[in-house]
């Protein structure tokens, strides 16, 4: 289990700076308020870190899990366009919007009782498999 799970290599390529490049533009972002939370789990489907392990690719995959289970399934402000053809079809998104939230609710709000589900049990088997192979390592140890 030393072997690297992931490696990112090159002839020039500093993983480090990359990654910390990356994490600052990302920090002064949210300050700014350009990311929402759901843009935050868009962007940690390829994240470029520096995974040593199955243990650690396995913690880090459910920590994002953990952050990102649930949908934002609140109105949102519809944009306006200038003018009376604007007006018009703001009403007409609003009254096709407030049709279908009657039918997208019920739908969206067992997406997020779904995944809080499977996040529990993802957590769950993870702690366990985590607790059998402390044993066995522990095990192993004493033969040794």
């Amino acid at each position: 289990m030393g072997e690297s799970f992931f490696s990112m290599e090159g002839t020039s390529a500093n993983v480090a700076e990359l990654n910390q490049l990356i994490e600052n533009s990302i920090e002064q972002k949210e300050k700014q308020g350009i990311y929402t939370e759901l843009d935050i789990a868009a962007i940690t489907k390829v994240p470029f870190i520096d995974i040593k392990d199955e243990r650690e690719f396995m913690s880090y995959y459910l920590n994002v899990i953990h952050k990102s289970w649930a949908i934002d399934i609140n109105d949102f402000e519809i944009p306006q366009k200038n003018g009376l053809l604007g007006k018009l079809e703001l009403k007409l998104k609003q009254i096709i919007w407030k049709l279908l939230k009657f039918y997208t609710f019920r739908l969206f709000s067992q997406q997020i009782e779904f995944n809080s589900q499977i996040r529990n049990s993802l957590i769950a088997v993870q702690k366990e498999v985590s607790q059998k192979l402390s044993n066995v390592e522990e095990q192993l140890k004493q033969l040794h």
